[in-house]
């Protein structure tokens, strides 16, 4: 039995409405002019996070007593501007040589058991590794659910953790302090972990009596809309309109620049989406996720200008492979169901996603791109990566289906 459905018009159109008008009423939006220009007015409030007065009474005492604290983000686009957002914003209370970021790579997967320090790394791609004599570990945009490997970070460097998260909840970690907007009663769910960062940063200001946190909004908002949140809850308008009117990073300025964006009529969603955050997503496919972190929070304009350079000419390499790879793989898509599957050794993991969502768009149903595990000769298992299609709920009819075993993402 389907559990989706097609949208309804909330309301007929009027001959005498504009089209902008008609297009408000149809989806049921009363208000066309707060819509389009949301204020601070519709901003949720931040004490609302579940165990928010707890995770940020931990931080201002870290701060407080010089300890040192280590960010752990997410290898996505998201992920990077939530770990640039923490940091940035609390290199203004403590000194350099007190606070760092880890980061995995692609290849090595999601959370922090990625970059536990007793972990035994390669030399490539680069893995750095939460540092020993770290006291607190802020983990962002990630980690709800990793209670083992939260329970051996606690265990390896006896550190305090905090979470702060978007992802759904199926695990109380019991070994951490987690703020997550899915978590309890706060109303948005949609929030992308950089913009959870930047409401903590809000309530850390709140606190100190500081008025910091906005500085940082340009990187929220670029989080949110590469993380594709949706943007019908007023509280994300807010965000990306205010964040995108007053880009403050060096990194993103100058992002901007070595891509030729034209800013004379200022910075819309479509920059981000199609320019920007595709740029980011590069290096954590290429796996040199250290060059896009090290762009977001550097102070030095030269160096973010050579950085984005670097950048712009791996994006446009990627831009040519994942069209190269479409080409070549299309004749080979099964797509006599009601969803479309590639099945290939060929593909790294770091172009799936991509791949997945080009030929979700091509034939307009979602889409597979898997590979095969085998053992003794026989496939015990496929795992890739999986693209919808328009509104439907792809990760909800996996799980359903009692045909994957793990299903994620959104």
């Amino acid at each position: 039995m389907s559990i989706w459905k097609q949208n309804t018009l909330v309301k007929k159109p009027k001959g005498s409405n504009t089209i902008v008008e008609n297009l408000a009423r149809v989806r049921g939006i009363e208000n066309l002019e707060e819509w389009l220009h949301p204020t601070s007015k519709n901003l949720h409030d931040p004490y609302s996070l579940k165990n928010i007065e707890e995770l940020t009474d931990i931080v201002i005492e870290s701060i407080h007593k010089g300890e040192k604290i280590n960010i752990v983000g997410d290898i996505d686009s998201d992920g990077v501007n939530s770990c640039a957002v923490m940091y940035n914003y609390l290199k203004n209370f403590v000194e350099d040589d007190l606070i760092s970021y880890s980061h995995s790579q692609r290849s090595k997967g999601h959370g922090v058991g990625t970059v536990l320090p007793d972990l035994k790394t390669e030399s490539k791609p680069t893995i750095s590794k939460i540092p020993e004599d770290t006291d607190l570990v802020i983990i962002v945009d990630s980690s709800s659910n990793d209670l083992i490997d939260t329970k051996r970070l606690v265990e390896q460097i006896e550190c305090k953790v905090v979470i702060i998260d978007h992802h759904e909840m199926e695990l109380d970690n019991v070994h951490a302090t987690v703020v997550n907007c899915q978590d309890g009663i706060y109303p948005n769910t949609q929030l992308s972990g950089s913009a959870m960062a930047w409401k903590v940063c809000k309530v850390i200001d709140e606190k100190l009596g500081t008025d910091l946190a906005d500085d940082y909004l340009d990187l929220a908002s670029v989080g949110l809309i590469g993380d594709v949140m949706s943007v019908e809850p007023m509280e994300n308008r807010y965000i990306i309109n205010k964040g995108l009117s007053n880009i403050k990073n060096i990194g993103l300025k100058s992002l901007f620049k070595a891509m030729k964006t034209d800013l004379s009529n200022g910075i819309s969603v479509t920059d981000i989406s199609y320019k920007i955050s595709p740029a980011i997503s590069s290096c954590t496919r290429y796996e040199v996720i250290e060059n896009v972190l090290e762009l977001l929070t550097t102070e030095d304009k030269s160096k973010a200008d050579e950085l984005s350079k670097s950048i712009v000419k791996l994006n446009e390499k990627r831009k040519k492979e994942e069209s190269d790879i479409f080409e070549s793989i299309l004749p080979f898509v099964d797509n006599s169901s009601g969803i479309a599957i590639l099945i290939s050794n060929e593909i790294e993991s770091g172009f799936r996603g991509l791949i997945a969502t080009k030929i979700s768009q091509h034939f307009r149903k979602p889409a597979f791109v898997l590979k095969p595990f085998e053992s003794n000769g026989k496939v015990i298992e496929y795992s890739g990566s999986a693209r919808s299609y328009g509104k439907i709920p792809l990760k909800t009819l996996c799980n359903k289906s009692g045909l994957f075993t793990f299903a994620t993402g959104r």
